[in-house]
């Protein structure tokens, strides 16, 4: 059986922040989160 799911991830880049944001499909789309700009930062999220 051949699954096929699109998932779409759109990121707002900021001088001092990262907001990251996805959606399934055709679906809601669902904050994921934000977060400094830190390598650190960035693994946590």
């Amino acid at each position: 059986m051949e699954l096929d799911i699109t998932l779409y991830v759109g990121c707002a880049v900021h001088k001092e922040s990262i907001t990251v944001a996805y959606a399934m499909g055709t679906g809601e789309v669902e904050l994921l989160g934000k977060t400094g700009t830190t390598q650190a930062d960035i693994d946590l999220l």
